[in-house]
C-alpha cells in the first residue's frame, strides 16, 4: 500500500466525518417535535383570560412538523458547508498533514538507513576484530613452536656437550691409567733388572755385560708373564 493511497483514505474519512457532523447539526436545528393541538375554545379562553400565554405560540406557524420531510434549502446548505469544509481542509490542514507524514516517512527512512550503516560497521568491526584475533593466535602458535624448537635444540646441544665431555674425561682417565701403568712397569723392570744383575754377579762371581743383562731381563719378564697368565 503506497503513501498516496493511505493519505487519500485518511482525507476521505475526515471529510465524510465532518460532513456527517454538519448534516446532523443542521437536522437537529431545523427538525423539531410537533406541538400538541390546541382547541379553539382553549385559545379563545386564553385570549380572554391570559394574554401572556397567547404570546408563547408566536412563530410556531413556520416550523417543519415532519422530521422525515426533504427540504431543498437544507440540502443546498449542507452541500455548501461540505464544500467549504473540504476546501478549507484542502488548503489549510491537508498540507500540514501531508508534510507531517512526509517528515515522519523521511525520519523512518533515515532511521532505517542509520541502522543499516550501523549494521555494516558492526559487521566490518567484527571481521576486523576476528582477523586480529586470528593473527594473534597464529603469532602465539609460532612463538610456542619456536620455543619448543629452541628447547629441543638446546637439549640436543647440552646432551652432545655432555657426551663429548664424558668421552674426554674417559679418555683422560684411560691415558692417566696407561701412563701410570707404563711408569710402574718401567720402575718394576728397572728394579727387577738391578736385582737380577746383583744376584747374578754374586752367583757367577763376575760382572755381567749389557747383553747378559738384557737376556736375563727378558727371561725374567717371560717367566713373570707366564705366571700372571
Amino acid at each position: 500500500m503506497n503513501r498516496n493511497f493511505v493519505l487519500a483514505r485518511i482525507g476521505l474519512g475526515a471529510v465524510v466525518l465532518m460532513a456527517s457532523c454538519a448534516v446532523s447539526g443542521a437536522a437537529e436545528e431545523t427538525h423539531t417535535a410537533p406541538a400538541a393541538p390546541h382547541a379553539p375554545a382553549a385559545h379563545a379562553e386564553a385570549g380572554a383570560g391570559d394574554h401572556g400565554h397567547a404570546h408563547e405560540h408566536i412563530g410556531e406557524k413556520g416550523v417543519n412538523k415532519d422530521p422525515g420531510e426533504f427540504r431543498s434549502d437544507l440540502a443546498i446548505f449542507s452541500a455548501i458547508v461540505f464544500g467549504l469544509l473540504a476546501a478549507g481542509l484542502y488548503y489549510t490542514a491537508w498540507p500540514q498533514i501531508l508534510g507531517a507524514l512526509e517528515a515522519r516517512e523521511a525520519g523512518i527512512r533515515k532511521a532505517i538507513a542509520d541502522a543499516e550503516d550501523a549494521k555494516v560497521q558492526a559487521t566490518a568491526f567484527m571481521k576486523e576484530h576476528k582477523g586480529r584475533l586470528e593473527a594473534v593466535e597464529n603469532t602465539v602458535k609460532e612463538i610456542l613452536a619456536e620455543a619448543r624448537r629452541d628447547a629441543e635444540h638446546t637439549k640436543l646441544d647440552i646432551t652432545r656437550q655432555a657426551e663429548v665431555e664424558a668421552e674426554a674425561i674417559k679418555n683422560r682417565a684411560i691415558a692417566e691409567i696407561n701412563r701410570a701403568k707404563d711408569q710402574a712397569l718401567d720402575e718394576l723392570f728397572s728394579t727387577l733388572a738391578h736385582q737380577v744383575s746383583k744376584a747374578t754377579e754374586q752367583v757367577v762371581g763376575r760382572a755381567l755385560t749389557g747383553a747378559d743383562q738384557e737376556r736375563l731381563i727378558q727371561d725374567a719378564v717371560g717367566q713373570f708373564a707366564r705366571q700372571k697368565a
